[in-house]
Order: structure tokens, then sequence, then C-alpha cells
């Protein structure tokens, strides 16, 4: 299924490629692949690109957004993250095929969701986020 037909954006802003998996109303696994010719990477350390790390959260906030869209589980319209702790610990480079791996934690109030960007089975970031209705 193609991302890009769920989500609200354009490209370049459509940050998710592909759902791989959707698991029950909870989780949703997701992919990109980073390419050279990602509009984020021209001039971004041009002589060892890497894939900026805000973009990450933003695949995985998007990854979000499509579980929300394939479940019904939040309210309609645009989310936003309200708070967010995440840990880097490997730069994305021009080739890599990231996969997105988002749950929401049942038990918590409002929208609360860990996500896991990987490369290859290892973690590039693991995060924790908040997510709210954004106000129009």
């Amino acid at each position: 299924m193609k991302a890009e037909q769920l989500l609200g954006y354009r490209k370049p802003w459509v940050l998710v490629d592909n759902v791989l998996t959707l698991k029950g109303n909870d989780r949703i696994v997701a992919q990109k692949l980073i390419t050279s010719s990602d509009y984020f990477l021209q001039g971004h350390f041009p002589q060892y690109s890497i894939y900026p790390g805000m973009l990450v959260i933003e695949g995985l906030k998007q990854s979000a957004e499509l579980l929300f869209a394939l479940t019904a589980q939040a309210p309609p319209g645009r989310v936003r993250i309200r708070s967010l702790t995440a840990r880097f610990a490997k730069p994305l480079e021009p080739g890599d095929t990231v996969t997105f791996d988002v749950m929401r934690l049942s038990g918590e109030e409002g929208l609360v969701l860990t996500g896991r960007a990987a490369v290859a089975g290892e973690d590039v970031v693991r995060a924790r986020f908040t997510m709210e209705k954004e106000d129009c």
C-alpha cells in the first residue's frame, strides 16, 4: 500500500514510501528508501551525505499518522508531536532502507507512541512521543 495515498502531504515531504505491516490497531511497520537524489541530501554535508535526523523523526510521525488513518484510532484531521524523547544511534546514508516500527502504548492517556527506525535490523533512532490534534 502506498503511503502517499493516505497522507495529506506531497512529495518531497512524504517521508514514508510503503506500509509493510499493520498489526492490529496499535502497531505499524513502514519503510523509506534513502536515495542520493532525495531533495534533503543536496548540500547537507556534500562530501558525506547524511539524512537529517529531524526527518527520521518526521518519518516516525508520518508512520503514526498512517496507523491512525488505517485504523481510525485517532481524531480526524492533522496531528502534531507534543512531546518527544529520542536517542540517535547512527546516521542514515544514501542507499539505506529505513524501517519505521511504531506502536501505540495501551493504557496511556492520549496518543502516546514508541517508535524505532532501523536499517537492516540495527537501530538508527528510538523514540517515545505524544501526539495531539493540531489546531488550525
